[in-house]
């Protein structure tokens, strides 16, 4: 019984390894894979297997106990939703199965962090592997690009890194580049000050790699981030950094056309859609499109589309995360997504100053929430670098809330 016991727990911890390397594949398999199914293929492998065999093989009790954690309850509602949209979504194909297939991905991603023994330890040497690589590929970047012999913003926008990857657009990139950038600033704020100048060297070069992708959102959704923690840290000199954020973002959204468009329209509506980049006009119809089903919405993955007569485009997606699940999902589905987010920020609130899982995972969904309100055209999908805005700090939570509903349970 006992050797049963021991080769149970040697095979628990060889699948929380192969995990662990899961999430090496999720975090640099963009930058190397040209092909995304080749991406997607090894995440299922390495990260959302494995995570399935430890939700099996823990089972029984463990799992029973999950039932009484509310952001579990609330994760399991929002994705059972998710999928049931679909039967009236106008999608067409396999909508409902492709709709269940990523609900189930989503969820074994949200679980995979759940039966650990000791979460921080790994995800410190995973967040320090990978700042330092994603580091030095900027310093290269920066060679290639000869970024240093311009400062005008925007003037270079890379997609990803020369040689490398199979990011698609400068925005998406950007969101990765600002991902690992507050992984390099959460080991800054949790670290003994013996190696703080290392991780702000780090945080330093990931930062300015950011900058060439020239994506605005990316940088704004950043330095919210980063303001956020100040004011957790030390109130008085939040006000300032505020004042600071507000230059740092004037100067870059103004280094455009922007400010020309605000002397020349009067119009505030044109202003604001030429401020927004023409998603003004894009939010405005999505709104006006959610009048005929405001609480259910048009379904999952729900065609969409809102031309823009000023700049000629149509807009295929609500350029805003939470439009983009309230258009889909109805206002039930955002009220669910909403509280899934509630939740999950107060249990990473709670532990922040003493864990750095949960200051990364809270810099994370921050960052996550201010993203979404310009940018993510999806939030239920296969593996994409969404995960790490969206549902790696729900992984996270989850882990914290599970290791809590023990302690009080061995103290009864």
């Amino acid at each position: 019984m006992n050797s049963e016991f021991v080769y149970k727990d040697i095979f628990l911890k060889v699948l929380s390894w192969i995990v662990v390397f899961g999430f090496v594949v999720l975090v640099f398999g963009k930058l190397i894979l040209k092909d995304g199914s080749s991406f997607s293929t090894q995440t299922y492998l390495f990260l959302l297997f494995p995570s399935l065999l430890l939700f099996l093989f823990y089972g029984g009790m463990t799992n029973y106990r999950l039932l009484h954690l509310p952001v579990f309850l609330m994760l399991i509602a929002f994705l059972l939703w998710f999928s049931i949209s679909s039967f009236w979504s106008d999608a067409g194909g396999d909508v409902v199965s492709k709709s269940f297939k990523y609900s189930v991905y989503v969820f074994l991603f949200s679980i995979s962090l759940v039966y650990f023994k000791d979460l921080d330890k790994n995800l410190t040497a995973l967040s320090i592997f990978t700042v330092f690589i994603v580091a030095v590929l900027c310093v290269r970047e920066f060679y290639v690009s000869s970024f240093f012999q311009t400062f005008d913003f925007r003037s270079i926008r890379i997609k990803e890194f020369s040689g490398l990857g199979g990011f698609t657009h400068p925005i998406i990139f950007g969101n990765y580049l600002s991902t690992i950038s507050l992984m390099a600033f959460s080991l800054l704020l949790h670290n003994d000050r013996k190696y703080w100048p290392v991780y702000l060297l780090l945080f330093m070069l990931l930062f300015a790699g950011m900058l060439l992708t020239g994506s605005r959102g990316p940088l704004i959704s950043l330095l919210l981030t980063l303001a956020f923690s100040v004011l957790l840290y030390d109130k008085k000199i939040f006000f300032i950094a505020l004042l600071g954020l507000f230059v740092v973002a004037g100067l870059v959204v103004f280094n455009t056309s922007n400010f020309d468009a605000f002397i020349r329209e009067p119009n505030f509506a044109e202003f604001l859609d030429s401020f927004f980049n023409g998603r003004w006009t894009t939010w405005v119809g999505a709104i006006r499109l959610l009048e005929n089903s405001p609480f259910l919405g048009f379904g999952a993955d729900a065609d969409f589309l809102v031309f823009n007569p000023a700049t000629s485009f149509n807009a295929h997606h609500p350029h805003n995360g939470f439009l983009l699940v309230f258009y889909e999902l109805g206002l039930i589905g955002l009220l669910l997504f909403l509280s899934l987010l509630i939740v999950t920020g107060s249990i990473l609130y709670r532990s922040f100053f003493n864990c750095f899982s949960a200051k990364l995972g809270l810099l994370l969904l921050v960052y996550g929430v201010s993203a979404m309100l310009t940018d993510v055209h999806k939030v239920v999908s296969g593996p994409h670098i969404y995960w790490l805005i969206i549902w790696f700090p729900v992984a996270i939570a989850l882990y914290l809330e599970r290791t809590q509903q023990d302690i009080l349970t061995v103290a009864k």
